[in-house]
């Protein structure tokens, strides 16, 4: 394999930690490929940091892919239930006449390598038809997916999927996945190869994060740095940390990011003194340098960007055995693992933290030193060169 192309493909309609993988890959890739191109959906780039990279796109373009899903999830659920069976023929040609115009555009490009980023499994079905059916002959083709894999489809579906399923895996030279728990996903129900899967877990690169300001105030400060979604487990956490401030009269809860649920939340939490809300932030380091304790109690996760500034922060964790999370953060070593929607759980690790300023510290320590030696951004960059020098030779 030459490296002179590599095309990045993606569908992508939010912020996330799956924007910033992507862009983690394109920075990796600029080290061993001269051009980089990219394809999105229309408005996609509006959802990346091209700031990040470390250099620019050789060229990017859109491309129109016809989300039903997406456009109507506000709605009653017979109303899109309606909506589908009218529309459905029309999005599905759509969607055929888009992927036959990509598939020109691939072959005038000619790139050495094509490298899709989905986010679960199969998430983007865009890019799971565009790889299984439309991708010229001999390319060489991988995918990232960075998220919990899942499908929910009718019974009398389950062949189909299943076909789709080893038509992509045989295509595809290699998946990117980011958390081990994946990759067995993928080869358990989805039918991809073992040998074809490679764990590539996210880095960040080593910044100064000052942590001297801890405990000067006197407050203990928690922390929640992840869109404000239900499944995010925001609400445990919040009914958590109600009951807890009535015991301990020195914690803050500090919520930072935006979701469908922050309005709720805001309510909820609007007759305590002891909780903020802060939105969106594009740098959330000075946050994390301040907190204690951070938590995220997901109910699925790959492996969460916040929880790696978390680490590097050197903040004491609480997180939820889901997705990657318990692979970096080990269970009273370098922080303390809880299950998903327990909220007896979480409300009786934070106490255990706060009372403990020892317990604090430790974890904290070990947590870094997790970062350290797994997660930074020059491991990411060595293993995704090592791909690539894999498939040059296969």
């Amino acid at each position: 394999m030459n490296k002179n192309k590599v095309l990045f493909i993606t569908e992508n309609r939010t912020f996330g930690g799956g924007n910033k993988y992507t862009e983690d890959l394109i920075n990796s890739c600029s080290l061993c490929f001269s051009e980089v191109h990219f394809i999105c959906n229309k408005n996609g780039l509006n959802f990346f940091n091209l700031k990040r990279l470390k250099q620019p796109l050789s060229s990017s373009q859109e491309i129109d892919i016809y989300n039903f899903a997406e456009r109507v999830r506000h709605l009653p659920k017979i109303v899109r239930a309606i909506l589908r069976l009218i529309f459905s023929p029309l999005i599905i040609a759509g969607n055929f006449i888009s992927l036959l115009s990509l598939k020109r555009k691939i072959a005038l490009l000619s790139p050495d390598l094509i490298i899709l980023t989905n986010g679960g499994y199969p998430a983007s079905l865009y890019l799971v038809f565009l790889t299984a059916f439309f991708l010229p002959k001999n390319t060489k083709c991988v995918m990232s997916i960075v998220g919990t894999p899942a499908r929910k489809s009718k019974w009398f579906m389950r062949k189909f999927w299943r076909y789709v399923d080893s038509r992509l895996s045989e295509k595809l030279d290699y998946a990117i996945v980011n958390a081990t728990n994946i990759k067995d996903a993928l080869t358990e129900s989805f039918q991809f190869s073992s040998a074809k899967i490679a764990i590539i877990r996210n880095g960040l690169e080593e910044i100064a994060v000052e942590r001297a300001r801890r405990q000067k105030s006197g407050l203990i400060k928690i922390g929640f740095l992840s869109r404000v979604e239900r499944d995010k487990g925001i609400y445990e956490l919040v009914s958590s940390f109600l009951q807890l401030e009535k015991d301990f009269a020195n914690i803050r809860l500090i919520i930072v990011g935006t979701g469908s649920e922050l309005q709720a939340i805001k309510e909820i939490t609007k007759t305590s003194i002891n909780i903020e809300t802060h939105g969106y932030v594009e740098d959330a380091t000075t946050f994390l340098s301040d907190f204690d304790i951070y938590v995220l109690p997901s109910y699925h996760e790959g492996l969460p960007y916040s929880l790696i500034e978390a680490c590097r922060a050197g903040c004491a964790i609480v997180g939820t055995k889901v997705g990657g999370i318990p692979e970096v953060i080990k269970n009273g070593h370098s922080g303390i693992i809880i299950e998903p929607r327990d909220t007896t759980a979480l409300k009786e690790a934070l106490a255990k933290l706060i009372r403990s300023e020892e317990m604090r510290r430790t974890l904290s320590t070990n947590a870094r030193k997790v970062f350290e030696e797994q997660l930074s951004l020059t491991a990411m960059n060595t293993k995704v060169m090592d791909l690539i020098t894999a498939l040059s030779k296969s």
